[in-house]
């Protein structure tokens, strides 16, 4: 009796985390693009950052950047 119990609250538990994983999945994106100044010459250690979070990046030396894990849906 306690290993078909056992069986079943574990086969319980891996149906509950088997589930959440689509939770969690594509719920975050990347934000990327090139800062060039009013000449449209690339700015090298442009810092950029999304309004209102503490997500941000800094240019390359070819005035690139990329955000990872920026929350989607935020357009300001």
């Amino acid at each position: 009796m306690k290993h078909r119990l056992l069986f079943f609250s574990l086969l319980t538990v891996g149906f509950l985390f088997a589930g959440t994983g689509d939770l969690w999945a594509g719920s975050t994106g990347k934000v990327n693009g090139v800062v060039k100044d009013a000449n449209g010459q690339p700015l090298p250690g442009a810092n950029v950052v999304i309004k209102g979070t503490q997500r941000g990046a800094v240019t390359d030396a070819d005035g690139y950047f990329a955000i990872i894990q920026a929350d989607p849906g935020r357009v300001t």
